[in-house]
């Protein structure tokens, strides 16, 4: 026998890592520590609050919570009880949620009045009890024990499930895969929810339970607290556990969205939360003159600018400092209102009045209408000085504000609210030119100088960062006949350089070399055979849609009609402003009316295959592409699109706005949106884009740079089944070793997941691509 080991082992290991020790208990202990203020209870103290594991109110805490918030109107045992077993019958989160916000309004007898019962004190943050456990057991379908659970006054709120990243599976996705799971299975837990979190050890994601993963975010802000940035899993728990800020979620930030039939709930981004804390600290100091109480907020296309301006108009419309305020949401056009509006209407948003014309909006602020009214600029024109009476509780809030607000209809609207206090929302960054938009919507600061933006930008980097939005890659097609810049002169030397002197000195000027190529017969037949073969080859295979954009009706009727030949009528839709007194015939033809363009806007949103009994009385969602020159262009939130077609000069915001209509996430087979560039600008993008590179960013990358990725992608997860040891034979001892690979090789598992996950949208992306043809057999292996 060998000899023992004598003297002390140099190597002890007292803990191993694991979820309790490196997850569970560093979160317990800093919502503990007094920054935050929870208080823990171990699962054994919590056992008397409940008379079974399938309750999840602790009874005892909120009777007395219901008792001590109450005390004149639950003035009896009896009355307690009503309330308690009202709450106990409901399943439903979003009345959950509503009376968690304003009460349980209840009439306790016939001779009285029903009356508010508060199940949370707002004003005193203290009044509450607020308690974290953890391992709390619950009976459902299955025995459950989530990790962590915060309840205020023995309402469970928020749950928690850790992973750490020493497991097989360290992705915080885990998490929130058990939280969708336990959804199911104790869905009682899940009534009175807030939010859900998945967390390891260095992040921490927040999100719906049982939402598709893409829609789960990153909190950015430790605000109100310093946290170092580094730490981004702390920096998360600071922003979403402060009590101050938890109390605020529930009251103001969490909106259920109700679209065609189906209701989701949204919680608030980060962003959107720091822009509305801005502008309330702004807007609620009546102390300040008006031109403190402004300021410009730009957050990205795509990023839910519509959304943050409705949770600031609820928030400002609450806030007893401005004593029941006129808040007025201000777009530039018809569109932009007609998406606003139903954007207020799916969110269920009160007191909401649309102005209908010019004397309407006139009587509303004169008549001191108190509450949110939505109007467009244009409205404001001709209208009389000091229409709301120079009232500090008047708040503007400008969608698009480097528009046509600063201009003469912007003159008009700043003169009947003077006092008001203004704020600007915008897309884009400024360009470096414009120096009015600062000047109309932004701060003066104490040394006279106005300020940029108010608060952090949202820039495409911190949208792309977060997954609010999608890359967008661009790619050059029909190059020929492309018209950007020095192009127009080859193309025309090309087409018409065979023609007598005296015939091309009548196409000598820019714009008529511009519209003799830009309609040719060749042109269009071969724009239109490209667009059509693009499309049923890349983009319909996967369930998307697309936009072509074009300079004007002319080439909208003229790209409609080649599209529809080559695709069908049902299949293309021309959306066009409609001037029926300087239209000609054939541009009238396209005209849809108000009410079949909305039906169609709506409807577009649907998959075009979709069978669902709810669709099938929408028989619009079979138009596929949009041909469009000035309308949808802004405003127009369509994730489903995924293809933009482009053959027009664009620039600047318009060009910015444009190509953001591709960005919005849609499904897991949407990796990215594309823009189609058939004249010619992506080429010279940076003379297209004035603005400082440091704040624009990367807006759009190359085609190339899909299939470089492509490459890349494929090699890594190709290289996860080493050929050595697994032959590329199709053998069953091959597949039974890459298998062992998977289950075996820590993280290997993953990585083909991720890894071949991203591999299959860059391959539909990229199909027919004739760069594929190596890649046909070793994908194909791949997939089996």
């Amino acid at each position: 026998m060998p000899e023992a080991m004598e003297g002390p082992v140099p190597y002890t290991v007292r803990t191993l890592f694991n979820e309790e020790t490196t997850v569970e208990r560093e979160i317990i202990e800093h919502l503990k520590a007094a920054k935050l203020g929870w208080t823990w209870r171990s699962r054994d103290y919590l056992k008397p609050y409940r008379p079974d594991e399938r309750e999840v109110l602790l009874l005892p805490l909120l009777r007395e919570k219901l008792k001590s918030l109450n005390p004149a109107v639950l003035t009896s045992d009896a009355r307690v009880d009503a309330i308690i077993t009202k709450l106990r019958g409901c399943r439903d989160n979003q009345q959950w949620l509503a009376w968690l916000k304003d009460g349980v309004n209840y009439k306790f007898d016939a001779a009285e009045n029903a009356q508010d019962v508060r199940l949370i004190d707002y004003e005193d943050i203290d009044a509450n009890d607020w308690w974290v456990t953890n391992q709390f057991s619950i009976d459902g379908k299955s025995t459950r024990r989530p990790d962590i659970v915060l309840l205020i006054n023995g309402i469970p709120i928020v749950v928690i499930e850790a992973k750490t990243a020493s497991r097989s599976k360290p992705d915080w996705r885990e998490g929130a895969k058990q939280l969708g799971m336990y959804a199911e299975e104790i869905d009682q837990l899940f009534y009175t929810n807030a939010y859900g979190v998945g967390v390891n050890e260095t992040r921490m994601m927040y999100g719906v339970p049982g939402r598709r993963l893409q829609f789960w975010l990153q909190w950015r802000d430790p605000w109100p607290h310093e946290i170092d940035e580094f730490d981004e899993m702390k920096v998360s728990l600071y922003g979403l556990f402060d009590r101050g800020n938890l109390l605020d979620f529930i009251r103001h930030f969490i909106v259920f969205v109700t679209k065609d039939g189906k209701t989701e709930k949204v919680v608030v981004r980060y962003q959107q939360y720091l822009a509305v804390k801005d502008i309330l600290n702004r807007a609620t100091d009546l102390t300040l003159p008006a031109e403190k109480r402004r300021g410009l907020i730009w957050h990205t296309q795509g990023s839910g600018k519509t959304l943050t301006m409705i949770y600031a108009a609820r928030s400002l419309w609450e806030d007893p400092k401005l004593q029941q305020p006129t808040v007025i949401l201000l777009v530039d056009r018809e569109q932009l209102g007609d998406q606003m509006d139903r954007e207020l209407n799916s969110t269920g948003t009160d007191n909401v009045h649309v102005a209908a014309s010019k004397r309407d909006l006139e009587e509303k602020l004169s008549g001191d209408y108190r509450g949110v009214i939505l109007t467009t600029v244009h409205l404001f024109e001709g209208m009389p000085k000091h229409v709301t009476k120079q009232r500090p509780n008047v708040i503007v809030m400008a969608d698009e504000a480097h528009r046509s607000q600063e201009r003469e209809l912007g003159t008009y609207m700043r003169s009947a609210l003077e006092g008001a206090s203004m704020f600007g929302f915008t897309g884009t960054p400024i360009e470096n030119d414009d120096h009015n938009t600062p000047k109309a919507w932004g701060y003066v600061k104490e040394d006279g100088k106005i300020e940029r933006y108010m608060g952090r930008p949202y820039t495409v980097t911190d949208a792309l960062r977060d997954g609010v939005v999608k890359p967008i890659h661009w790619q050059p097609r029909v190059t020929d006949w492309q018209l950007h810049g020095t192009k127009l002169d080859v193309a025309f030397q090309r087409e018409f350089g065979h023609l007598p002197e005296e015939e091309r000195n009548k196409l000598v000027n820019e714009g008529a070399q511009l519209n003799a190529l830009l309609y040719h017969d060749k042109r269009i037949a071969q724009i239109a055979d490209d667009v059509a073969q693009h499309f049923t080859e890349h983009v319909q295979p996967n369930g998307f849609k697309a936009m072509f954009v074009c300079r004007e009706k002319k080439a909208v009727k003229l790209y409609t009609d080649a599209l529809r030949a080559r695709l069908g009528d049902e299949l293309v839709e021309a959306v066009i402003s409609e001037a029926p007194q300087i239209d000609p015939e054939d541009i009238k033809a396209l005209y849809l009316g108000d009410a079949k363009r909305k039906a169609l806007l709506n409807q577009f949103l649907i998959p075009a295959a979709s069978e669902a009994d709810e669709h099938r009385d929408k028989p619009l969602r079979k138009v596929q592409i949009l041909v469009v020159c000035d309308m949808l262009t802004t405003g127009f939130d369509a994730p489903i699109l995924q293809a933009l077609y482009l053959d027009r000069k664009m620039e600047n915001h318009g060009l910015l706005q444009t190509i953001a209509r591709v960005n919005r996430p849609y499904s897991e087979l949407k990796g990215h949106g594309l823009i189609l560039d058939y004249y010619g600008i992506f080429d010279h993008l940076n003379e297209a884009l004035n603005y400082k590179p440091d704040e624009l960013g990367d807006v759009a990358f190359p085609f190339e740079a899909i299939r470089d990725r492509f490459r890349q992608t494929f090699r890594e997860v190709w290289d996860i089944f080493p050929e050595a040891t697994v032959p590329r034979d199709g053998s069953h001892d091959a597949f039974i070793t890459a298998m062992t690979i998977l289950r075996d090789e820590d993280g290997a598992e993953k990585r083909f997941d991720v890894g071949y996950r991203n591999l299959r949208v860059m391959y539909e992306a990229l199909q027919p691509d004739e760069q594929l043809r190596d890649f046909i057999r070793p994908y194909a292996w791949l997939t089996k």
